[in-house]
């Protein structure tokens, strides 16, 4: 009951202030949050002038050009009552959380914590309560009637070899060069031809 599909106008009719209502505006957020993330991203990213959020931006760019040439590609609709005609398989907003998600888990995991963002007072409370708002975008895109489960399952699945494959290259490509400081170094901007702005200040 608790992920049961309902329509838009269901939604905006609410009872405001209601466990529904407040269930529902979650919802609501944790589909527009991938909007939200990629803004901030993309700020934060030309005030420090650091590669790792370009980095980042490029992961999640690949991630929805793929996404979106299957989507064209495979051409299935949505779900019947979904507020958008365009096609829905697989679904992007899953393929984003799951690619995203991924990203973050792997700088938890494999990276050490000396590096210059994980010192930042901000990184943990913001990863973490990325992951867990990311972890119901998918099901919101259900919730709110715009995927069914296969659209969900698949980008989903698209997102986590997304985000493996780039995350895991560019591993390969900073143990090759023995470096300790993942992303705060000229050589990885210039090797995949970024930019060389965003290197360490």
């Amino acid at each position: 009951f608790f992920f049961k599909q309902k329509t838009a106008y269901e939604i905006s009719a609410c009872l405001v202030g209601s466990e529904m209502c407040i269930r529902d505006r979650f919802m609501v957020f944790s589909s527009l949050y991938p909007y939200i993330f990629v803004i901030s991203l993309f700020l934060v990213s030309v005030l420090k002038k650091t590669s790792r959020e370009l980095l980042m931006l490029l992961m999640l760019l690949a991630q929805n050009v793929t996404c979106t040439i299957l989507k064209h590609s495979i051409s299935l609709d949505r779900p019947e009552g979904a507020c958008s005609a365009s096609k829905g398989f697989p679904s992007c907003h899953s393929s984003f959380s799951s690619s995203l998600i991924m990203w973050l888990l792997f700088e938890l995991m494999l990276i050490t914590k000396d590096t210059y963002f994980k010192k930042h007072k901000l990184y943990y409370p913001v990863t973490y309560f990325t992951v867990i708002v990311l972890g119901f975008t998918g099901i919101s895109r259900y919730y709110l009637l715009y995927h069914d489960e296969q659209q969900i399952i698949v980008g989903f699945l698209l997102g986590v070899v997304i985000a493996t494959f780039f995350f895991m290259a560019l591993k390969f490509e900073v143990n090759k060069k023995h470096e300790t400081h993942w992303f705060y170094m000229p050589n990885i901007c210039e090797r995949f031809r970024i930019c060389l702005l965003y290197t360490s200040p």
